[in-house]
């Protein structure tokens, strides 16, 4: 662990004070009707403090969704040695995505941020540099079955999520 200074320790501790503050406006308000006005009130900090650390409102908004990403894979992959087939990762992941994702308080503020909100050049190569790491995650998991002895896996596996 590198050892960390009193200015990067205060300089994350204001970060993490404005993404708080702002996950809990984005979540009641939505993406569109929060206003970094309403930030600066949340958090005691000036909006050149926010865009010092976060460059934009759609810089702090993506600060959050990739929080949110590194947490959900974090807790799948602590989750992920329960399941011994890939066949059973498979329907261990969509179980672990209805329950963590389509019930995570963000998501009506991420899709209405998705599809509404009007989105700069490096905003949309972030969401496309997500969208990939979405994309390779899943990949990895198929073609880890694949080289063990496929996704479909054995007899007994189809007959146990038969029963399901």
């Amino acid at each position: 662990m590198i050892p960390i200074n009193k200015k990067q320790l205060q300089t994350e501790q204001t970060k993490k004070k404005i993404a708080d503050a702002s996950k809990a406006l984005f979540i009641k308000k939505g993406y569109k009707a929060t206003a970094i006005e309403e930030i600066v009130k949340a958090t005691g900090c000036s909006a050149g403090n926010i865009y010092y650390h976060f460059k934009s409102k759609e810089g702090l908004f993506l600060h959050l969704v990739e929080e949110w990403d590194r947490e959900w894979e974090g807790t799948w992959r602590a989750k992920e040695s329960l399941y011994a087939t890939t066949a059973d990762k498979l329907y261990g992941m969509a179980e672990h995505l209805a329950l963590e994702q389509l019930n995570h308080p963000l998501t009506k503020a991420i899709d209405e941020f998705y599809h509404n909100a009007e989105k700069g050049s490096e905003v949309e190569e972030r969401i496309r540099q997500m969208i990939k790491g979405y994309v390779d995650f899943n990949k990895r998991l198929l073609q880890g079955g694949h080289r063990r002895r496929g996704v479909q896996g054995d007899e007994r596996d189809r007959a146990r999520h038969d029963s399901r």
